[in-house]
């Protein structure tokens, strides 16, 4: 799936749905980190590797979320809800 791509998101959700029968969360897990250096023996990092990782780190985040929250809020009434979460970190 392309997180970033809203119907590529939007066909993951749908499948999610159809083959468990309703959607009860999101595990936001994609994402990218090039081996460039911002100036390498090459010449300077490339700024479209760069322009991926915020598209698949960032946006792709964000349109997951978003769209999961939207079908959760869809699910029928007596369903468990979305409840927003704080990301776990480690030392």
């Amino acid at each position: 799936t392309d997180v970033a791509n809203e119907a590529s998101a939007v066909n993951a959700i749908n499948t999610a749905i159809l083959n468990f029968g309703a959607l009860n969360g999101l595990v936001n897990c994609a994402g990218v980190a090039p081996a460039e250096k911002v100036l390498g023996k090459e010449g300077p990092h490339r700024l479209e590797s760069f322009a991926r990782v915020i598209n698949i780190n960032l946006v792709g985040t964000f349109n997951m979320i978003r769209l999961a929250a939207a079908a959760i809020n869809k699910m029928p009434a007596g369903r468990p809800r979305m409840r927003p979460r704080r990301a776990v970190s480690w030392p």
